[in-house]
């Protein structure tokens, strides 16, 4: 170990760029209050392709799950957040002012008091966390202020607490 450092590691600067594995254990259920996504698409603007990110991968869907049901059903992929989304949303970037998706997702018939964020995660190769597997892999709801038509948008967004917006797509007459 050549130093620890004590650090906000959202816009920490690395004085070494010599490193091979990037460890970030900040991650939170649907990638909700905590840094983690940050965290990585900081250090990762500093370094390159050959660095090892662990997690590896985390995916949030957009499920929906009835009381009666055991396991939700996935109606979209939110996010597949790995080291070519780093690079593509660092790319789109101006700085550290991150650009996500915007992801149209259509609810038709769906309750949206069963809509529900899962996350899966590939921790390094073939070692996986999926539903239920931990705390991290629990269902989180998803919160809607009102909604006006089948159509959400979900857009990752920092603002003060890290997490999904969500709000409707209001569909235009013609």
């Amino acid at each position: 170990m050549k130093a620890i450092e004590i650090a906000d590691a959202t816009n920490y600067v690395l004085q070494d760029i010599d490193v091979d594995i990037v460890i970030s254990e900040t991650l939170n259920r649907a990638l909700i209050t905590e840094p983690q996504v940050f965290i990585m698409l900081n250090l990762a603007s500093q370094l390159g392709r050959d660095v090892v990110y662990l997690p590896e991968e985390i995916t949030v869907n957009l499920c929906a799950k009835k009381r009666s049901e055991n396991k939700p059903a996935k109606l979209k992929t939110l996010i597949n957040f790995n080291v070519d989304k780093m690079k593509e949303i660092i790319d789109q970037s101006e700085g550290q002012e991150w650009a996500f998706d915007e992801i149209k997702v259509n609810i038709n018939n769906i309750d949206p008091a069963e809509l529900y964020y899962s996350t899966e995660l590939k921790i390094y190769r073939d070692n996986v966390l999926g539903y239920e597997d931990s705390s991290l892999n629990l269902l989180e709801k998803v919160k809607l202020e009102h909604q006006i038509g089948d159509d959400l948008i979900f857009k990752y967004n920092a603002a003060e607490k890290p997490g999904f917006i969500v709000y409707a797509s209001e569909k235009i007459s013609s």
